[in-house]
C-alpha cells in the first residue's frame, strides 16, 4: 500500500478513478508513471581523441643498415690433405656429452692451414631499410620515407622492393582503428658521410637528441603543499 507523502496512487497517476473494480489505493501492476519509454542515454556522447597529434596508439619506426663491401674472397685449392671443419665439437650420441668441456661452445678451430686471396671487385654498396608499424584511432597512418641518409641523398634500392600497407584492425564504437606496416629499401649513389639519428616516436613524442642536449639531472618527485600549513617565522631562541 502506498504511504501518504511518499508515493502517488498509481490509479490517480494513470487517470483511473481511485475506486472501482481495482478498489481504492490499488496498484496497476507493470505500469509506471516515471519511465516514458525514451532512452535518456541516447542524447549523451562520450568525447574521444579528435586531436590528430594524440591519436596514435602505438608507433615504432627504425632504420636497418646493410653493407656489401665489394670484397671477394677467392678460395684456393688445398695444397695438402686436411679434415673437414665443423662448428660442433662433441658427438651427439655420446652419453658423456654432458661431462664435456662446456666452455668450448661453438667450435671455431679449423682443420686447415691456408691463406685465401682477397680482392676488391667493386665499390661498397650501402643499403638502408626503413621499417616500422603503427596503430592509430580515427586516422590513417602516413607512411614515412627517407629523403637523406647519412648526410647524402637516399634513393630507392635497385634490387630490393618497397612494401607498405594500411588496414583497419578494430572498431571502437564506430571509430576505426588503423594499422600500418612498412618496409622501404634505399641505397645511395655516394658513400654516407655521417651517422644517422633514429626516427622519432610519434606516439611518445620522443625524438633523438645529441649528447650535448641531454639533461644534467632528473627532477625528483615533488610533494604537494600542506594545506594546513601556516607561514610563520621559525622560533627564536631567547638570550639567557
Amino acid at each position: 500500500m502506498p504511504e501518504p507523502g511518499l508515493f502517488l496512487d498509481e490509479n490517480i497517476a494513470q487517470g483511473y478513478p481511485s475506486s472501482g473494480r481495482l478498489g481504492p489505493n490499488d496498484w496497476q501492476v507493470g505500469i509506471s508513471d516515471v519511465d516514458t519509454g525514451e532512452v535518456v542515454e541516447a542524447g549523451l556522447k562520450l568525447p574521444w581523441c579528435i586531436d590528430k597529434e594524440f591519436s596514435y596508439l602505438d608507433y615504432q619506426c627504425w632504420i636497418e643498415c646493410e653493407l656489401d663491401s665489394g670484397i671477394v674472397v677467392h678460395r684456393i685449392v688445398p695444397q695438402s690433405v686436411q679434415g673437414f671443419d665443423s662448428l660442433g665439437s662433441e658427438d651427439l650420441s655420446d652419453t658423456g656429452i654432458e661431462l664435456a668441456n662446456s666452455a668450448k661452445g661453438v667450435n671455431l678451430t679449423s682443420q686447415g692451414n691456408y691463406t685465401n686471396i682477397v680482392q676488391r671487385m667493386a665499390n661498397s654498396v650501402y643499403r638502408f631499410c626503413l621499417k616500422g608499424f603503427g596503430r592509430r584511432a580515427g586516422y590513417q597512418i602516413p607512411i614515412p620515407r627517407l629523403v637523406s641518409i647519412g648526410g647524402v641523398p637516399a634513393i630507392p634500392d635497385d634490387e630490393k622492393p618497397q612494401r607498405a600497407s594500411n588496414r583497419i584492425v578494430a572498431n571502437n564504437f564506430g571509430i576505426p582503428i588503423y594499422m600500418a606496416v612498412w618496409e622501404l629499401w634505399y641505397t645511395t649513389a655516394v658513400p654516407p658521410i655521417k651517422a644517422q639519428a633514429p626516427p622519432p616516436n610519434l606516439a611518445q613524442h620522443i625524438g633523438a637528441i645529441s649528447e650535448a642536449d641531454l639533461p644534467t639531472g632528473l627532477q625528483v618527485p615533488i610533494s604537494l603543499k600542506d594545506a594546513n600549513a601556516v607561514p610563520a617565522a621559525p622560533p627564536q631562541q631567547l638570550p639567557p
